[in-house]
């Protein structure tokens, strides 16, 4: 049937124009040369280990935010990060007990403990009363992820945003490689499908409870 090849090719067109664009931006973002000292500093948490000990990539994270935070960059520290897999607790909450264990005050840190996917990070993050409002949000997740996060929390409300790479060397993202820009090429279509879905069933009326599982 033509129009089943045509959607075929479509959609090979679109991942790989979304696969190129991120191996792009991966080779050639710089992070910020001056960062806000007043900003708000978000990190996204990921899988934890079966022990329910932080996740590779969790670590990365923390480790960034607070490095940050002791240096001066930064005024709040907000970890994001529900029940993930194998989990024994929200992986927010668990950032945020490491983040003290680093040596950052409890007046620092601010934990949101729902959300599952970015879209949700972003989401329930934007409803975390951290003022003032007019500060900028600095965003720490991965190199490869920087893309899908910045468009996801701009799609939640948010217009003060920085974004500030976990793995700030090229030598360090490589460890990652070409197969983290291929989880995240398919992740991100969907990404959009379901952000689209969701202000949809918004503007229709329908209550938040039940368009935030289209975020899943």
């Amino acid at each position: 049937m033509r129009w089943l090849r045509r959607l075929a090719a479509l959609a090979v067109a679109v991942y790989a124009a979304v696969f190129l664009g991120l191996l792009g931006f991966v080779q050639f973002y710089d992070p910020l040369p001056a960062l806000p000292k007043d900003a708000l500093i978000v990190f996204l948490g990921a899988v934890q280990k079966p022990d329910g000990s932080l996740g590779a990539a969790s670590l990365v994270r923390l480790e960034a935010a607070v490095a940050l935070f002791k240096a001066g960059t930064g005024t709040l520290l907000i970890m994001t990060g529900g029940y993930l897999r194998h989990e024994r607790g929200p992986v927010g909450t668990a950032m945020a007990e490491a983040a003290r264990a680093a040596g950052v005050p409890d007046a620092a840190i601010l934990v949101e403990d729902r959300a599952l996917p970015t879209l949700q990070n972003a989401f329930f993050t934007a409803d975390i009363p951290a003022p003032p409002d007019d500060h900028t949000r600095l965003y720490i997740p991965q190199r490869f992820h920087l893309p899908r996060a910045w468009a996801s929390f701009r799609w939640a409300g948010m217009r003060n945003l920085a974004l500030y790479p976990a793995d700030t060397s090229l030598q360090h993202w490589q460890t990652a490689g070409i197969r983290a820009i291929l989880r995240e090429t398919f992740k991100t279509p969907p990404n959009a499908v379901r952000a689209l879905a969701a202000s949809a069933a918004s503007l229709a009326g329908i209550p938040e409870p039940r368009y935030i599982r289209l975020l899943d």
